[in-house]
């Protein structure tokens, strides 16, 4: 079988990335108008946000590394493959139990799918440079978020079946997406308990586990993931309804147009600052994270748009350098038979945090209103922020001993499993 040069392998692990973040964030700008015409509370829709995060934690706990015994190939194909279901079942929703199969089945698709991508992109980055794979990363997450919120506002706003066209067009291009994976290279699956690609076991559902030489920097990385993903939970389960407070539109492309701005806020940052160390990068996720979810009380107090945009561009600069600094660390530090269960871990802390703030949020916002749901939410996910930038500064005195250089990590490209 024809099979893709490593260059193109690279640009396929990306644009899987792409369409991983598209698909998390695809429901974003409709959560208004299913609000409407099905007459759900914040709680059903902060829940139905919720729900993706919690699949995705219960998945990666299990089944976190697979993709060192596996392949990145093969791994990327099953989570492609639920990606597929998911978006089928969202394109043909009649009512909202449908919507929370999709939403299970995409964080399927994603917990397979975005850790093993992640990976690929370090193994096969024909520079041997760490931070490019980061920051592709990084670009690729902004540009997944950007496709979600702008082309789903204006299909949502402008295209017939607002509802569903918009899963449709996803649909699309994730079948292309699995094409192009599926030309990918069968490379040699790296045994995660073991220091070699030949070494084989039989595979078993197994716990994410930080390797004892990776946990201190393992921690500077979950915390930055905790950072962003808490950041990402307000913005993408609430955000659409926070704008629509403010300006006072219903128009969807408008409200995909402000939630765009943070995610166009990750892509700048990740094509800009590549040359800043991923740990000073943790820094300034913590710091801007911390700002920004502070501004979110006089936006809301004032309905002051030109806040609530700062606060938008700061936020996107906490999951920019967030997503940047903490696969960075993964990237330069870890050994690359670890290297996918540490993402995944990576992943996992996250979700974990973005899960749990979206799903309480919305029980609050229903509860008491979504003014005092800013109140009582927006100190706490400031002092997580703070405290990211207390550990990235605790051990970022201690220097890190290096794993060979990135460029003599790269598997062999042979046939595996």
């Amino acid at each position: 079988m024809t099979t893709l040069r490593p260059a193109a392998s690279f640009w396929t692990a990306a644009l899987v990335v792409v369409l991983a973040l598209w698909a998390s964030a695809a429901p974003s700008v409709v959560y208004p108008l299913y609000a409407q015409q099905w007459g759900l509370t914040p709680t059903v829709t902060t829940t139905l946000f919720g729900v993706y995060p919690l699949t995705l934690v219960v998945v990666l706990t299990l089944f976190g590394g697979i993709s060192d015994h596996i392949g990145r190939r093969a791994s990327i194909l099953l989570g492609v493959g639920f990606f597929i279901l998911g978006a089928l079942i969202f394109a043909l929703a009649p009512d909202i139990a449908w919507l929370y199969i999709g939403r299970i089945l995409q964080g399927v698709g994603m917990s397979f799918s975005l850790g093993a991508a992640s990976a690929a992109l370090a193994e096969f980055n024909p520079t041997g440079n760490p931070a490019r794979a980061s920051s592709v990363t990084a670009i690729g997450t902004s540009a997944g978020l950007v496709g979600a919120t702008v082309v789903g506002g204006a299909l949502v706003q402008y295209a017939p079946a607002p509802l569903h066209l918009t899963f449709w067009v996803l649909f699309t291009l994730i079948v292309i997406a699995f094409v192009l994976v599926w030309f990918m290279p069968k490379h040699a699956p790296y045994d995660s308990d073991q220091t070699t690609a030949t070494a084989r076991s039989p595979w078993a559902p197994r716990p994410v586990a930080v390797p004892r030489d990776s946990r201190r920097i393992f921690t500077v990385s979950a915390f930055a993931s905790l950072t962003q993903m808490c950041m990402a939970a307000i913005i993408l389960s609430l955000g659409a309804t926070i704008a629509k407070d403010l300006i006072h539109t219903d128009n969807a492309l408008v409200q995909g147009l402000i939630l765009a701005i943070s995610s166009t806020v990750i892509g700048v940052i990740a094509f800009a600052f590549r040359p800043v160390p991923p740990r000073w990068s943790v820094v300034i996720a913590g710091l801007s994270g911390a700002i920004a979810i502070l501004l979110f009380i006089p936006a809301a107090t004032l309905h002051s748009m030109p806040v609530y945009i700062v606060s938008q561009i700061l936020g996107g600069t906490a999951i920019g350098f967030g997503v940047f600094g903490g696969i960075g660390l993964i990237h330069r530090y870890a050994p690359a038979h670890h290297r996918g269960r540490l993402i995944s871990a990576f992943y996992l802390v996250g979700y974990i945090g973005q899960g749990t703030v979206s799903i309480l949020a919305g029980i609050t916002a229903t509860a008491v209103g979504l003014e005092q749901t800013i109140f009582i939410f927006a100190p706490v996910l400031a002092i997580i922020a703070a405290a990211t930038v207390v550990v990235a500064l605790a051990l970022i005195r201690a220097p890190e001993k290096t794993t060979e250089p990135v460029a003599r990590r790269r598997p062999a490209h042979k046939v595996g499993r």
